[in-house]
């Protein structure tokens, strides 16, 4: 997963680098570039970890909170603000995947999990 990533950003967007032929980077920019870099590379190591110790129904609540934190920095930093629809998309879209880990908790509240097999006892 972080194999094709890793391909994935040093193909296409050294391709579509070159083909813009902006400037390149001053040193303040470049700083900003490598720091982005090590957090994202850091923040897939962690997502990696995590599928690898963690049953799935207690990752994907990291991954609805994505959600508000795309509503947030699009309003703080862009001025972009959801309508109505769209935040009852969203409240739909987290409760569910809320929902659906505190039903597993419950229906597996009888079993129990080994962390490092991922299998039940």
């Amino acid at each position: 997963m972080l194999g094709t990533l890793i391909g994935y950003g040093l193909l296409f967007n050294c391709v579509g680098a070159a083909a813009t032929s902006s400037p390149l980077p001053n040193l303040g920019q470049l700083v900003w570039l490598i720091l982005a870099g090590v957090f994202t590379a850091g923040g897939q190591l962690l997502q990696l970890l995590a599928a690898k110790y963690a049953p799935a129904n207690r990752i994907a609540p990291t991954h609805y909170s994505q959600i508000v934190w795309t509503v947030i920095l699009g309003a703080l930093f862009f001025q972009e603000y959801p309508d109505r629809l769209s935040l009852v998309g969203l409240a739909g879209v987290g409760g569910s995947g809320l929902l659906t880990m505190m039903r597993e908790q419950v229906r597996l509240c009888t079993v129990r999990w080994d962390p490092f097999t991922r299998t039940r006892l």
